[in-house]
């Protein structure tokens, strides 16, 4: 009668497990730590996109002393331009300023000023933007959009102009220069940038939640259309309000003014 030969049980020691578990552990801390890294450096482009172009829109009105969108030789005066192309603003000392409604202007030359903004400031090297030349050096370049103007890190559309689209409702502030950071912007990461640059507050400061022109449409209406932020349950509008982030919304946007 043959006899059975003994075989070891095969499987995992102790140890083994415990140095799988610490790889997975490694692992999912390597991608949650890329995660922040990732939404930081998010923060970060946004908050110095902002900056830099507020910065050249000061440089621009220093040199010329007019207003980029706004200035009226700016087809004659800006090397980066041609004399034959009428790109130029009325001159009336405001970027896309309707007096009619304190909004963005829908019509007529001002309608230009917001694509034309990004177009005079690259033309005069103070801001990188092949697509402000490509689609806003024409008479008429239509809305702003991705073919014409700035995008945010999350290919949002980034328009400037003076009005008060911007702010908690019943309580507008008065029309002011503000850059919007355009749309598509989860709302835990304006609350960084706010932090960033302002007090945190989506309603105070210089840094305000904003319904926002999205490329050929109307602006979102009224305020917290889309989630974006909210006023905390008890307190007082705006002073008790945050940006939501908890449960981020996906499409927002702010306005930086100045």
């Amino acid at each position: 009668m043959r006899q059975q030969s003994m075989r070891p049980a095969v499987g995992f020691t102790l140890v083994e497990i415990a140095i799988v578990l610490v790889i997975i552990g490694l692992i999912l801390g390597g991608v949650l730590k890329g995660q922040e890294l990732v939404t930081s450096a998010r923060v970060r482009n946004i908050a110095d996109q902002q900056n830099a172009i507020k910065a050249a829109f000061f440089a621009f009105q220093d040199r010329y002393n007019a207003l980029p969108g706004d200035y009226a030789q700016a087809s004659s005066n800006i090397p980066g331009l041609s004399a034959t192309t009428a790109v130029n603003g009325d001159g009336d000392g405001f970027v896309a300023f309707d007096a009619t409604s304190n909004a963005a202007a829908t019509t007529g030359a001002e309608s230009n000023e917001r694509v034309w903004a990004f177009l005079h400031l690259t033309a005069a090297g103070f801001i990188s933007c092949s697509q402000c030349i490509s689609g806003g050096n024409s008479a008429s370049p239509g809305a702003p959009s991705q073919s014409n103007s700035p995008l945010n890190a999350y290919a949002g559309v980034i328009s400037l102009g003076y009005d008060d689209v911007f702010g908690y409702a019943g309580t507008r502030p008065n029309p002011s220069n503000n850059l919007k950071t355009g749309n598509k912007i989860p709302s835990n990461i304006l609350g960084e940038v706010d932090n960033k640059l302002d007090d945190g507050n989506p309603y105070t400061g210089n840094f305000q939640f904003s319904t926002y022109y999205a490329a050929g449409a109307a602006p979102v209406a009224g305020d917290n259309a889309t989630g974006c932020a909210s006023v905390v349950a008890g307190g007082a509008a705006p002073a008790g309000s945050v940006w939501n982030r908890q449960t981020p919304a996906s499409n927002c946007g702010a306005a930086y003014t100045f």
